[in-house]
């Protein structure tokens, strides 16, 4: 699983293949189908929500209604740190070539992540807010993991974490 996580993230749905991903854990491509059948099961399997998003639930119900959003930035800052983020580096390297990948994206990561996020706050509006969250985290993943957008900024992670904080806020508390 952890060959095939490196290699989604890396290298995207499409180049990724079951002999690749035996080949990178020293095994025969027969007991990766064995285990998984397919190269979809196994992105399934690898692409999964991470702990982060359960981790990040419990800590902004902890967190005052004002500071959610810079508690969200913090976690993400820290996901990106610690290449916990990989999963979904994976899916949106993906998603841009194969509507499988984009179906995880829509079904895990808007309905069994942010959905989850959003209600636990018991925030209104929970499924349009859960798009929106998804939709500004997609985006800045794929700048600053996929693309090194924020490479050509001199803004500071302090400056960029602030900013992302102020626009989670915002998703959290807008009148709609």
């Amino acid at each position: 699983m952890k060959a095939a996580t490196e290699q989604f993230r890396d290298l995207g749905y499409e180049k990724t293949t079951i002999r690749s991903v035996a080949t990178a854990a020293g095994v025969d491509p027969k007991l990766v189908m064995h285990y998984f059948g397919n190269k979809q099961k196994l992105f399934v399997e690898t692409m999964g929500v991470p702990m982060t998003v359960q981790r990040a639930v419990s800590v902004l119900k902890l967190t005052p209604k004002p500071l959610r959003g810079r508690a969200l930035a913090e976690a993400i800052f820290q996901a990106q740190r610690s290449g916990e983020d990989a999963q979904l580096v994976g899916m949106i390297r993906a998603a841009a070539t194969e509507p499988e990948a984009a179906e995880m994206i829509r079904e895990l990561y808007v309905k069994e992540a942010m959905l989850k996020v959003v209600q636990a706050l018991e925030l209104d509006n929970a499924e349009l807010r859960a798009v929106m969250l998804t939709s500004l985290l997609s985006g800045f993943v794929f700048t600053s993991r996929i693309v090194h957008l924020q490479d050509l900024s001199s803004a500071s992670n302090a400056q960029r974490k602030a900013i992302l904080g102020k626009l989670i806020q915002e998703i959290f508390t807008a009148d709609i």
